[in-house]
Order: structure tokens, then sequence, then C-alpha cells
């Protein structure tokens, strides 16, 4: 059996590690022996545990310092490339994917990657115009020597191709139809736990409270346009959170901050809404749909892509800045009407099956050019 070493900054329950959980879930574990290394020392045990449950082995470097991955961590997966006799190596995010390249050893090992962004819009909202310049080209400079760059949608592949050759596009899927859920009573629990009626409708946004998720118009546009019997669940943390807190006088707009139960709120919830200025191919809106919530979002490309899925299925609206209003009053009439199964994208087109026989056909195209 042949051996893959996935490597991450650090394991836990956020959209990159989704997705790797996602790929180990399907088919890959069947076929192929995995080592699974993080590096940093924010590894969620919970998580790691999972891995573990599954007999995979997980080696955690413990850094506290991330610069560490691209000096040390590169020791370290030459020793476990060499001991192990590791056939591909698939790493995730800018400074894994540094490590993979810098590590040389005797043997050819295919290097592959998954993009899980479009760099060029969120390295710039994140870390500023000159500064994400850097990033971008720091981190094309290794892209461009990997043997596979795998976009995580269409769009960031139309966004990647005149910078980069060696890329195909696979969509995120996160869909496990062998899973069973506890959905009515966990949306019984949560609806209880804020006193809100099973008549109402509930919205919810999960993720980083930051300017690229543009969450304060989200809360502004909710909050002028919401009814008495709606809510809005708010989910993460961020550097507007406090702003957004102190700022907010509707009771019916609900900062949760972190919370580990994020699927017992899609549960509670109708409708999933975002006003995100940027996004790959956004896992919250998989998990959403997952648990047959509807979607309201911005018209940006990768949120336009999931609706380009599957157009026979209604899964909610993309609104403009000036429709939001009265896109939301169309899911809101599917919500009475009672007229959608949002599931049936995931259950027919993005399952986790599917996600890892595209990903076995590259590992075997690959390891076989080595």
């Amino acid at each position: 059996m042949e051996k893959i070493l996935y490597l991450i900054s650090s394991i836990k329950n956020d959209g990159p590690n989704k997705v790797l959980k996602s790929l180990v879930d399907g088919t890959i574990k069947e076929k192929y022996q995995i080592i699974l290394l993080s590096f940093l020392n924010t590894n969620d045990e919970l998580c790691v545990n999972y891995y573990r449950n599954l007999n995979i082995r997980v080696i955690n470097l413990n850094y506290n310092n991330k610069r560490k991955i691209i000096t040390d961590g590169v020791k370290e997966i030459k020793k476990i490339c060499v001991d192990e006799d590791i056939d591909i190596i698939h790493s995730h995010g800018i400074l894994p994917d540094i490590a993979s390249i810098k590590c040389k050893t005797n043997k050819k090992i295919a290097k592959i990657t998954t993009i899980h962004n479009n760099m060029f819009e969120d390295y710039i909202y994140t870390f500023g115009r000159l500064k994400g310049s850097f990033f971008i080209r720091w981190h094309l400079y290794y892209l461009k020597q990997m043997n596979c760059c795998v976009c995580c949608s269409k769009y960031v592949f139309d966004s990647m191709k005149n910078s980069l050759k060696n890329i195909v596009a696979i969509q995120n899927s996160i869909y496990d139809k062998t899973t069973i859920y506890d959905y009515e009573e966990k949306r019984k629990n949560i609806r209880k736990k804020y006193n809100i009626q099973n008549n109402s409708i509930v919205y919810v946004y999960s993720g980083c409270l930051n300017e690229r998720k543009n969450v304060k118009q989200l809360v502004l546009q909710m909050n002028k346009y919401m009814g008495s019997n709606e809510y809005l669940f708010v989910l993460g943390t961020g550097s507007l959170l406090n702003e957004l807190k102190n700022n907010n006088t509707n009771a019916n707009i609900i900062f949760c901050g972190f919370v580990n139960n994020v699927l017992d709120y899609y549960c509670a919830s109708d409708v999933y809404v975002s006003f995100s200025k940027s996004e790959g191919f956004s896992i919250s809106i998989l998990e959403a749909l997952e648990y047959n919530n509807l979607l309201l979002v911005s018209n940006i490309p990768s949120h336009s892509e999931i609706f380009d899925v599957d157009k026979e299925i209604y899964i909610g609206e993309v609104f403009s800045n000036d429709t939001f209003n009265e896109k939301k009053q169309k899911v809101m009439q599917h919500i009475i009407n009672k007229g959608y199964n949002p599931k049936l994208l995931l259950q027919k087109h993005l399952n986790i099956f599917e996600l890892s026989k595209q990903y076995i056909n590259i590992y075997e195209y690959y390891d076989k050019q080595m």
C-alpha cells in the first residue's frame, strides 16, 4: 500500500481541515496508508483524536513559531519521507506548501497541494496591498514547483490559470451520505436556548468577523429588513466582534462568538446569509446546505458557482447591492411554502466519495510520473 503524507499547519475545525477530513473520510483511507503531520501547538485534540480513531498516524511537531515550519519542519518532513518511504506529499496552506517543496530526498515524491482561497483577493484583504502582494509572489514561486495544484473551485482555477500551469479544479465537498443526524432534537434545543419560537425564521452566519467577510454590511442590512419574527445568529470571532456587539441594538441579532457546535446552529436555522467579498468555495455554505438551509448570499463568483452546480435544484438566492430585500423575500416564500430541499445538491454532486475519487485520480497520475 502506497503512503501519503498530509501536511497542515494545525489540526482544527476550519475550512482547509474540513476538506482534508472529507478526503480521509472518503475512499482514500482504504487505498493509501496515511500519515498526518501538523506543525503548530494549536491543535484541537478532538479533531486529532478523530483521525487517531481511524487508525491514522498523527504527528504533531508542537512549534510555537510559524517560521519553524520552513526551517526545522523541513528536516522533520525529510526524515519522515525517508523512514516511511513516502510516495506522495499533499500540503495545505502557504507554509506547508513551502516546506513540502524545500524537502528534497533521493526518492522522487509527488508533491500535491490544495489551494483553498483566491490569494489575489484574500492576501490583499488580510495583509494589505504591500505585504499581501509579497505573499502572493512568494507563494506562487513555490506553487510553480508543485506537480499539481488543486484549486478548490472553478473560480479559483480561473483566477490562477494565468499564473500557474500545473493546476486543476476540484470543488470542495463535505457531504457524507452515510451519516445520520439528530436534526430535529438539535433544532429544538438551540431555539429553546434563545427563546425562539418554532415558527420563527432564523438566519445564520458563521465565519471570521472581518472586512473581507463584510460582516458590518450583513448586520446593517439584516437590522434594516428583519421582521419581529426573524432572528440572526452571528457565529465566530474576529477583529470586528466588539465593535459590532457594542453598536447592535437589535435583540434579534445574536452574537454567539466562537461555538464548538456550529452544526447545531445550522439545524436551528433556515437560511445561511453572507455578504462576503471573497471566498474560495465556502465550507460554511456547504455545511449549511447539508443541514437544509437555503442560501442568501452576495453575488461574488464563488457564491454564484455553487448555484451553477445544478440549476434545477433550488438552494436560495444571490443578491446584488440593491436587491437584498427582494431576494430575501423570495427565500422567505420558499420557506413558508416548504418547497425546497437544498441538501439534494450535495447528495447528487458534492459528496466526499466523489471528492476522494477525483483526488485519487490525481495521486495515481502523478505518482506514476515519479
